[in-house]
């Protein structure tokens, strides 16, 4: 369906746009990441699509090889494929070594990316492509709805919460937002078809499990924040200023 055909694109790039934070932290102003990403992703990639569609067209394959062995460039497709992998999977391990580096703070990143390679090239040689558009559906029900949170946190409650400063001080788990993660992940699993399919609520499972996490967090951070005493419910540069 168009739903669960939204759902497999949503997941292909779901976990680039959840790490995107961590590489675009590195631009300069605003506007540099903002440029970055959207020539990307706007620019580069729809071309990369519309050439995919062209080729499909021209040959009748699916098959990268196929098509350009069908066009008779059959080196130039030994090239494409090689450094394709090679820029990618470099991307993988910058975005996944700075993620693991966070988790594991005291093992140096030149380990975690070694380790990372040789279990990425043991999941590759134990076949994973013949299980591709399962573990596509994995991603959108797994790390679909952390954006979720994300996103209520920045657009609906302190988007300060989220700057360098107050995360140097920010505690190593914040129960909230995982449990409405959790959440997310539950309602995500439900709405796939590949997994429980139990009901449907925009037809797109990876987007429920966004709306449903980025719910989940708005309601219980305002339910904890009305708990609380009015003076710990200003924010914090509020009460440095009300201090004497």
């Amino acid at each position: 369906s168009m739903g669960q055909a939204i759902s497999y694109v949503m997941s292909i790039w779901i976990l680039a746009a959840v790490a995107a934070p961590d590489i675009s932290r590195y631009a300069k102003t605003r506007k540099d990441a903002i440029l970055g990403a959207g020539f990307g992703f706007l620019f580069g990639n729809s071309a990369t699509l519309v050439v995919a569609i062209l080729l499909l067209r021209m040959t009748g394959s699916t098959s990268l090889v196929d098509v350009f062995f069908g066009l008779g460039l059959g080196v130039a497709a030994i090239f494409i494929i090689v450094f394709a992998q090679w820029t990618t999977n470099s991307s993988n391990l910058v975005s996944g070594s700075l993620g693991l580096s966070v988790v594991f703070p005291n093992v140096p990143r030149p380990i975690l990316v070694v380790v990372m390679t040789a279990i990425g090239v043991v999941i590759a040689q134990l076949g994973m492509i013949e299980y591709f558009t399962s573990f596509l559906t994995l991603l959108g029900v797994v790390i679909a709805p952390s954006a979720g949170v994300y996103l209520a946190q920045y657009y609906f409650l302190d988007r300060s919460v989220m700057s360098f400063e107050r995360t140097q001080t920010a505690p190593n788990w914040l129960l909230k937002g995982l449990i409405s993660w959790f959440f997310g992940c539950v309602v995500s699993a439900c709405t796939a078809t590949e997994f429980l399919g139990l009901f449907s609520i925009t037809s797109i499972s990876a987007v429920d499990g966004i709306l449903a996490s980025l719910v989940a967090y708005i309601v219980l951070m305002t339910f904890s924040n009305l708990r609380k005493p009015a003076e710990l419910r200003q924010p914090t540069e509020l009460r440095k200023e009300n201090r004497p």
